[in-house]
């Protein structure tokens, strides 16, 4: 298992589901501090998400295929969304 994939799986959230943009900013923060989060919310872009209890709930699969490409400093390209 990689790095980011790792680290996704142990991080705590509210739900299982997915990642509030609040614990997305605490992710990134903490667990990879050399990337922008500007930079990432580009590259998440606009996804599907589930709204639980009025929140948005980021997938980790967009949040893994997002943060590859900062960490690997290229673009994401059409055929790697689902």
């Amino acid at each position: 298992m990689d790095r980011i994939k790792r680290e996704l799986k142990s991080f705590r959230t509210e739900t299982k589901e997915g990642f509030t943009r609040e614990e997305i900013a605490q992710f990134i923060t903490k667990s990879f501090p050399e990337v922008d989060l500007r930079t990432f919310y580009a590259a998440l872009g606009t996804n599907t998400v589930d709204v639980i209890d009025g929140k948005s709930r980021i997938y980790p699969w967009d949040i893994e295929l997002a943060l590859r490409a900062c960490v690997e400093q290229r673009e994401l390209n059409s055929l790697e969304w689902d």
